[in-house]
């Protein structure tokens, strides 16, 4: 899909300043569980711990824990089925994906000068994939409410005389005008009007009131929506031990985001008298975001026992999108049923609607971690950490209504998330058995259950370089709607994810 945008020539730009929805700001504030085998096979309890180039991500003091330099490569084998419960229907979607989830390598420098307090300085950097949205969902159900409503709630207040086509009129240029002069309502309101799905209440230009073609009680909807893209993040790390038991560290991070969406409703089972039916509504995404965020972390070493702590600064992120669109209907004329397709053009490519970049700011977070050591034998570790999801703000530069709508349902819907993270190692000789089990409050307040699961991991140490494999199950919870207004019926998807990742490590 994303050729089709690179394709276009023609842009426009909407008073509508931002394209992404409820949904879509859900989907880039959960977050997935990812990271090395070894961090994996334990549930990520490492904040306390350290020394692994995943640990480095949830707290900047673990670079320096490593005895020595050592770089890493893990690959990530993702299973992904999706139950998706619409109106009391339940729709099972099946994605997998395979990809390099991280790389990287830390770098340790032991000070030879016995007088300083620092005995080691670390510096290292690691990508990862934090999130991969490659994801196809099937969501089925059937409702009270048409889609005639959507187009309804955005017709309303708006004269009549700019949905017409005047004489030498297209639907591209006609679109693409309303779009700059009136906004995202506007033409929403003009896709409706063309395929026949609402009419005016009085054909006089200055109406405002409209009524809808489409007759039901209840229809069937079928919801496609494809996604595609990932978040990206390089951390670049510095840390330090001071009197030989207190780790420090500082991280850089760098984000990157690239997301696309294909979102396809058809709606049917309309009444045999209907004047219009069988509607099809596309709706096409293309986010492009990047950012940053800073973080501390320390390490205390007390006898057999580690304590560690980390603050994660806000991520500071900065998005773009664009967005095109179709619809199709059948509607009734001389007595024959007529396929509608209203596909805005111009020169032969579809309309895209580019907006001005705007801002995001996802919440600090607090880690804490406690990890017992058995000596040779392995050791066993607890985290815990907070972040409050409530207070993630968009905006705009010259403001935007629409941003501030968007910031008081976040802070309506969205709440605290409070992680427990549990994990285990025991050693024999070269061989390392690892278990997990983690547990997270819900983004959204309307969410009663937790997300979370458990993880098993298998090391084996060969003295230059280790191979580790882990297994993780969890399961993650939303609540999304159709349409952000007008259709807002709501369905929840439950997914539950199946990975197997495999590291692999080599001393320097």
């Amino acid at each position: 899909m994303k050729k089709l945008f690179y394709i276009v020539s023609f842009f426009i730009l909407t008073q509508h300043l931002v394209a992404q929805t409820f949904n879509d700001i859900t989907r880039i504030a959960l977050d997935e569980f990812t990271g090395s085998a070894r961090y994996s096979g334990m549930a990520g309890a490492f904040v306390a711990v350290g020394g692994d180039l995943t640990a480095v991500n949830d707290n900047p003091a673990s670079s320096s824990i490593f005895l020595h330099s050592e770089v890493g490569v893990g690959l990530n084998f993702a299973s992904l089925q999706t139950d998706a419960n619409y109106s009391g229907t339940s729709t099972l979607s099946n994605n997998r994906n395979l990809n390099f989830n991280q790389v990287g390598g830390v770098f340790v420098f032991n000070n030879t000068q016995e007088e300083s307090s620092w005995s080691k300085i670390s510096f290292g950097f690691n990508y990862q994939c934090e999130a991969d949205y490659k994801q196809d969902i099937a969501v089925s159900g059937n409702s009270n409410r048409g889609i005639d409503n959507y187009f309804l709630y955005y017709a309303d207040g708006l004269r009549f005389d700019n949905l017409p086509l005047y004489e030498n009129e297209t639907i591209g240029e006609v679109y693409q005008i309303l779009g700059e002069e009136i906004g995202f309502g506007a033409q929403q309101a003009f896709l409706g009007y063309q395929a026949y799905l609402i009419n005016p209440l009085t054909n006089d230009d200055a109406n405002t009131s409209y009524v809808s073609n489409v007759s039901y009680s209840n229809v069937a909807q079928d919801i496609s929506n494809t996604t595609e893209g990932q978040k990206r993040r390089y951390t670049f790390n510095v840390g330090g031990v001071y009197q030989e038991k207190l780790h420090l560290g500082f991280n850089f991070n760098a984000y990157q985001f690239d997301f696309s969406q294909r979102h396809e409703l058809e709606e049917y089972n309309h009444d045999a008298d209907s004047f219009a039916s069988d509607i099809n509504f596309t709706n096409d995404l293309i986010s492009y975001g990047a950012g940053v965020s800073v973080q501390f972390g320390a390490i205390l070493k007390l006898k057999n026992f580690r304590l560690g702590a980390s603050y994660h600064s806000p991520q500071w992120l900065t998005f773009e999108d664009e967005t095109q669109q179709s619809i199709s209907a059948y509607h009734v004329e001389n007595d024959l049923f007529v396929n509608e397709t209203i596909n805005p053009l111009i020169d032969n490519f579809p309309v895209t609607n580019v907006y001005p970049e705007y801002n995001y700011k996802i919440p600090s977070k607090l880690n804490a971690g406690l990890a017992l050591l058995l000596g040779n034998r392995g050791l066993l570790s607890v985290d815990v950490s907070s972040q409050n999801f409530s207070n993630l703000r968009l905006s705009q530069k010259g403001g935007s209504d629409y941003l501030e709508g968007l910031n008081e349902k976040i802070a309506a819907n969205f709440q605290t998330v409070n992680t427990v993270k549990i994990g285990g190692e025991f050693r024999v000789e070269n061989v390392s058995l690892r278990a997990g089990y983690f547990s997270k409050s819900a983004l959204q307040k309307a969410i009663t259950s937790l997300d979370g699961g458990f993880t098993l991991g298998l090391g084996l140490d060969f003295g230059s370089s280790a191979l580790n494999v882990a297994y993780v199950n969890f399961n993650r919870n939303s609540s999304n709607n159709v349409f952000d207004q007008g259709l807002s019926n709501s369905y929840r998807l439950t997914d539950t994810f199946n990975n197997v990742v495999l590291t692999y490590n080599l001393k320097l």
